[in-house]
C-alpha cells in the first residue's frame, strides 16, 4: 500500500504506449499531387502484436503494433481521399503497411520524448519500401509516437513509386 502512496513510478511494471495521432501540419509538407485511382491498404501486422521496445525507461514499455499501424493507415487513408483517389477492400490495388515502433526515449531535464519507428509498405506490384524516422517533442511519448507516424505518412506520400502507383490504374 506504501508503494502505491509513495512510490507510484517504482511500482509500475510496464508501459503501455497509444500514439497520440496528429494531423499533417502545414498540409504542405505533401507534395501536392492528384492520386486518382482506388487502392487498398491492409494492415501487415497481427492482430494484438505487442512489440517491447528499448530505450531510457526503467521498465518494459510495450504498444500494439497492429493498432499504431492503424491509426497510419488512417492518416494515410485522409490523405489519399484529399488528393481525389479513394481506400477501399477489395480494389486490387494493394499497398501492404506495417509502423514498427523501435526506440522511446524521455528526458527528464528537458521533458521531451523521443520515438523511433519505421514505416514499411510493400505494393501489390512488388516495390518494397521503409521509412525510419524519429520525432522528438515536448509533453508524452504518446504525442512523440504519433508525430513519428505523421513524418513516416509524409515520407510515404513523397515517395515518386508510390505515388505512381496509386495514379495508375
Amino acid at each position: 500500500m506504501a508503494c502505491s502512496v509513495l512510490f507510484t513510478s517504482g511500482c509500475v511494471s510496464k508501459i503501455h504506449v497509444a500514439p497520440e495521432l496528429q494531423a499533417i501540419h502545414p498540409p504542405d509538407k505533401i507534395k501536392n499531387e492528384y492520386v486518382g485511382a482506388k487502392i487498398s491498404l491492409i494492415n501487415n501486422e497481427k492482430f494484438g502484436e505487442i512489440k517491447y521496445m528499448t530505450g531510457s525507461y526503467s521498465v518494459p514499455v510495450e504498444g500494439n503494433m497492429h493498432e499504431w499501424t492503424e491509426q497510419t493507415i488512417a492518416l494515410i487513408t485522409n490523405e489519399v481521399r484529399q488528393r481525389g483517389g479513394d481506400v477501399a477492400k477489395g480494389s486490387g490495388r494493394d499497398i501492404y503497411v506495417s509502423f514498427q515502433g523501435d526506440e522511446l526515449t524521455y528526458n527528464k531535464w528537458n521533458y521531451s520524448s523521443t520515438c523511433k519507428g519505421t514505416l514499411k509498405v510493400e505494393t501489390g506490384s512488388d516495390y518494397k519500401k521503409q521509412y525510419p524516422v524519429a520525432n522528438t517533442t515536448g509533453g508524452t511519448v504518446e504525442r512523440a509516437c504519433g508525430g513519428a507516424i505523421t513524418l513516416a505518412v509524409i515520407e510515404f506520400l513523397n515517395d515518386k513509386n508510390i505515388m505512381v502507383f496509386m495514379r495508375s490504374n
